[in-house]
């Protein structure tokens, strides 16, 4: 079986190069060499988020995420056909 995909594609906290105002919040601004939260989307340059907004999205974030995972079991219950526990897959790069 395939390895699930993630949902959360490339986001990492990185250190910023140059110093710009967070794209949340505009009056926040992001110090050269401060920390930030970086997401890269296809195509797209980069957005970086204080650090302080980036916290406030993960929470929000993390409510929305659990709010889905019951959404999808409530639907997996439906079908009897679908197994509702996931199956546990190596790491990748072996192991």
């Amino acid at each position: 079986m395939p390895n699930p995909k993630s949902l959360l594609r490339s986001i990492s906290i990185d250190v910023a190069g140059n110093s710009h105002n967070c794209q949340h919040n505009n009056s926040h601004r992001i110090q050269k060499g401060h920390r930030s939260l970086k997401i890269k989307r296809d195509g797209a340059s980069p957005e970086h988020f204080c650090l302080r907004c980036a916290l406030e999205s993960v929470r929000n974030d993390l409510g929305r995420l659990a709010a889905l995972e019951q959404a999808i079991l409530t639907a997996m219950a439906a079908q009897p056909d679908v197994e509702t526990s996931p199956r546990r897959t190596r790491p990748r790069g072996g192991a």
